[in-house]
């Protein structure tokens, strides 16, 4: 006999889904979220259990399942692992561990180290210390660079880059730039920088498409 079917198994694929995509669309890494990865954990350990007991006529059935969760849960750790990868540099001087899993930020100080000591094996030791260390140091907010300063090796994301916004929960209040505040309505979709929707993905309020 399979499990009964409940609303998670219907919610749980669609919720990584949209995680997947809005990870691929945002410029930034968004926080981990941990509450719907550990749900999807546990729904494969649960799946893998009944699957060694259940009759060869489900097995397929709850394989496609197991694999199609599977998917999902390695897609999205691909993706986030990629960002960190091309924007390590950025993560580390504005102290984004914050958004990483905790096996992530050990994944991101591993590759970092990697990362400088390759930079100082191949690169630093050719030019003058001081130089190459700059490189790798973030400059003090406020302080004026000088023309003969080398420029931060951290590439920033594109937070200008318009992305196509999907408003899963009415927002009031909102706006973009100097034009006055409107209400986002459930269901509307518009196409902002992604600075402004910034936080309502991450709350969860807007989706990206």
């Amino acid at each position: 006999m399979l499990p009964e079917k409940t609303s998670s198994d219907v919610s749980l694929p669609l919720g990584l889904q949209q995680s997947i995509r809005d990870e691929l669309f945002s410029p930034l890494i968004l926080p981990y979220n941990k509450e719907l990865l550990n749900e999807a954990l546990k729904a494969l350990a649960e799946r893998e259990a009944f699957l060694l007991d259940s009759p060869s006529e489900h097995k397929d059935l709850l394989l496609f399942e197991v694999d199609r969760l599977k998917f999902y849960v390695k897609r999205y750790c691909r993706i986030r692992l990629a960002k960190i990868e091309a924007k390590i540099l950025h993560i580390y001087q504005n102290d984004l561990s914050r958004l990483l899993s905790r096996a992530e930020f050990e994944f991101a100080l591993s590759f970092y180290k990697a990362t400088t000591k390759q930079f100082s094996d191949q690169f630093f030791r050719h030019v003058p210390r001081s130089y190459g260390e700059n490189l790798l140091v973030a400059p003090e907010k406020g302080a004026e660079r000088s023309a003969l300063a080398p420029p931060p090796l951290a590439d920033a994301p594109n937070e200008n880059k318009a992305v196509f916004s999907h408003v899963v929960e009415t927002v009031e209040g909102f706006g973009v730039g100097r034009g006055g505040l409107v209400v986002l309505k459930k269901g509307d979709v518009l196409l902002v920088p992604f600075k402004y929707v910034k936080q309502l993905v991450e709350k969860g309020r807007v989706v990206l498409k």
